[in-house]
This record gives C-alpha cells, sequence and structure tokens, in this order.
C-alpha cells in the first residue's frame, strides 16, 4: 500500500462531512469542499487496487436482491438483503466495493445516506462499481446507535450476521458481468467498520465464504467499532489488508484503545495500516 503516506487527512475530512448532518456525539467541524472528497476517493481507489482509470459520470442506481450468508438461529433460511448498485457508465468490467453503513442505516426518509452516495459518485468516476448493502430494512431494523448499550447481546448478533452480509455481497459482485471478480475490495464506516474488522480476521473466509471462493482484495474501516482487545478475540489478526482510519479525538470510537489494538495485531502480523 505504498500511497498510504499521502493520507493522513483522510478521516478528518470524512468527519467534517459527517458533521454536517448533525450528529451530536461526534465532534463537529465544517465540511471541506468537494474536490477533497475526489481526492480522497482517488487515493482509496490506489490503496485498494493500485489502478483506477476514470470513467463517464454514474449512472441512475439499481436495487438487487441477494441472499446473507448470515445463520438465522439454525436452519432458518438466510435474510434476503437489499443492495444498491451505482456503476460507471461505460460497458467495461471493473473493480467494484461493498459498502457497510454504519448504525443508522443506509435509507433515511426514505432516501439513500448522503455521506454514501457521495462517495459511490466519486468512485464510480474513478471506474469503480458499489454495491451499497441495506442490512437494516430487510431485517425491519432501524437505528441501532443505542443497541450496543441497551441490549449488548443482540447488538453483537446483529454484527455477526452483518459479516455474512459482507460475503453475500461479495458472492453476488463476483458473479456479475460488470465486475472484475478478483479486484473487489469492502468499506466501512463506525459499525459497519466493525463489521470489516470481523469480516477480515483470519479464517473467516474460508469460514463463511469457502476457500476457493473469492475474496476481498482490500478493506477500509473508517472509525470502527470493536477496535480494541476487549471486543476482539484473544489473537486477533487478519489475512486481508486493512486500512484503518480513525480520529484522534473521536468520542464514539476511542482512539488509545483502537491504536492499542493495531499495535498488539501488527506485532502479530497483521495487515493493518492505521492512519490516526
Amino acid at each position: 500500500m505504498i500511497l498510504l503516506a499521502a493520507l493522513p487527512t483522510l478521516l478528518a475530512l470524512e468527519r467534517r462531512y459527517r458533521s454536517v448532518h448533525a450528529q451530536s456525539w461526534r465532534h463537529t467541524t465544517p465540511e471541506r469542499p468537494s474536490r477533497n472528497r475526489a481526492t480522497i476517493a482517488y487515493l482509496i481507489a490506489l490503496v485498494l487496487f493500485c489502478v483506477g482509470s476514470p470513467a463517464a459520470a454514474q449512472q441512475a442506481h439499481t436495487v438487487v436482491h441477494f441472499p446473507s450468508l448470515d445463520d438465522n438461529d439454525g436452519g432458518q433460511p438466510p435474510t434476503v438483503l437489499a443492495g444498491h448498485i451505482f456503476r460507471p457508465l461505460d460497458d467495461g468490467r471493473h473493480s467494484a466495493l461493498v459498502f457497510l453503513h454504519g448504525c443508522g442505516g443506509l435509507i433515511h426518509d426514505g432516501d439513500l445516506d448522503e455521506r454514501e452516495t457521495s462517495w459511490a459518485g466519486e468512485l464510480n468516476r474513478l471506474g469503480y462499481a458499489v454495491l451499497m448493502v441495506d442490512s437494516h430494512g430487510p431485517r425491519g431494523i432501524g437505528s441501532t446507535c443505542s443497541l450496543r448499550v441497551t441490549n449488548p447481546d443482540e447488538w453483537m448478533k446483529l454484527m455477526l450476521k452483518r459479516e455474512g452480509d459482507a460475503y453475500g455481497a461479495l458472492q453476488f459482485l463476483a458473479a456479475q458481468p460488470f465486475v472484475e471478480s478478483n479486484r473487489i475490495g469492502v468499506i466501512g464506516w463506525s459499525l459497519g467498520g466493525g463489521v470489516v474488522l470481523l469480516s477480515t480476521r483470519s479464517g473467516e473466509r474460508t469460514r463463511l465464504n469457502g476457500s476457493g471462493s473469492a475474496s476481498f482484495r482490500g478493506a477500509v474501516a473508517f472509525y470502527p467499532a470493536l477496535c480494541n482487545d476487549d471486543e476482539q478475540a484473544p489473537g486477533w489478526s487478519n489475512e486481508i489488508p486493512l486500512l484503518l482510519l480513525q480520529g484522534a479525538s473521536d468520542t464514539w470510537t476511542r482512539a488509545a484503545p483502537c491504536k492499542r489494538f493495531v499495535e498488539n495485531a501488527v506485532a502479530r502480523g497483521a495487515r493493518i495500516d492505521m492512519q490516526l
């Protein structure tokens, strides 16, 4: 990941974007101009795949449905998820990214979250297809931002189900004729970032997706939940390169425990680049 030194402001810019939408539980500062988003999207694309060629603007998105790889309490049918695909306009095969939303969900007042659509637009222009996964709507769930405190067991159960969502989305994308099946990455925000940590840990791809199946080429986690040793299995490591972006003053995902978690994992051989 040779361009990570050029990304020290990536998390700060993303958090400024979030502040515009009245996330009162985060430190707030003004949003930067949209050209910064284009720049950092380009750098993320390079970090994930070391390639990227501009394409035509994005087309209107398409709603698709595909099964999660979740285990619905033993023997129950998997959840059929809704996904929103944004594609470049040209007809070629593209690298692709799975988007995993935060605790507030993907849909707000009938519209897709503006953060995800903004990122999709920038990445489409760089030639990448995007699949946004809605993990809440198909399960009849609204916001889960307080669930971690009010019912931590149920919260963790949902996080593990969302791990299956990520791999269901990977399988779906890998089968699409417009996707290069060996060039699929995953990006998660907050709770979605926690799902990234779960789904990229060693052994999970084989457990959920089979040893001969598609794998994520790389991963990005913005201020991820579960970024601490207390909430991860002892000896956590990963097998998929991970870019982790964390805010030093974040009051939701604390920087110090996250940094210790990363340092301990890297000492065990984990493949993580952290920008604080």
